[in-house]
């Protein structure tokens, strides 16, 4: 298809007024009849993940590099950290870099005493926090350690209520009937 288009065009160029129409839009409904087809191709169930994918080089490289030079017909020679932000959309939206320029501006005009001064009361807020947790945490820990869980089941009258209801046992006074299947 490429072939064919690239043919068509040289046709065109070259030839001009004197080329032979009939064939030359035969050739040109070909063409058009093969992309509708691709079309219906992609169109399809099977390729709906590949509309969303996004080809990139693997890695960045200063050199100039042939191959991607072609593919993308000259338009990007190389893959460096120039290009790659514009194209994978790594550097911040303008106006987040101007946010962050303004804390950082902000940043700088505090005076290091004044920071260091920040700094320990922040650790020391941090530092007195972490303790509490861990008091509560100990003091839950004690609390469950204290409660013992104690069974409040007697052996003997559970046996005595299964055999009850198993087999009637003691039930009215009768005695239990013996098993048979010994």
């Amino acid at each position: 298809l490429k072939q064919k288009l690239q043919d068509l065009l040289v046709t065109l160029q070259t030839q001009g007024d004197s080329c032979d129409w009939p064939k030359y839009l035969n050739t040109l409904g070909l063409c058009a009849s093969e992309l509708v087809e691709i079309r219906k191709v992609l169109e399809t169930e099977r390729f709906s993940l590949a509309q969303s994918l996004v080809l990139t080089p693997v890695r960045l490289n200063p050199e100039p590099d042939p191959a991607l030079a072609k593919a993308t017909d000259e338009r990007l020679p190389r893959f460096d950290h120039d290009t790659a932000p514009q194209y994978l959309r790594t550097k911040l939206a303008p106006q987040v870099e101007s946010q962050r320029m303004a804390q950082n501006s902000k940043a700088s005009a505090i005076l290091p005493e004044q920071a260091t001064k920040l700094v320990n009361l922040s650790n020391r807020l941090l530092d007195s926090g972490l303790k509490e947790v861990n008091a509560l945490k100990q003091e839950l820990e004690m609390d469950l350690s204290e409660k013992t869980f104690k069974s409040s089941v007697n052996p003997d009258d559970l046996f005595t209520l299964v055999a009850a209801i198993t087999t009637g046992a003691n039930l009215s006074g009768k005695p239990a009937p013996q098993d048979t299947c010994k």
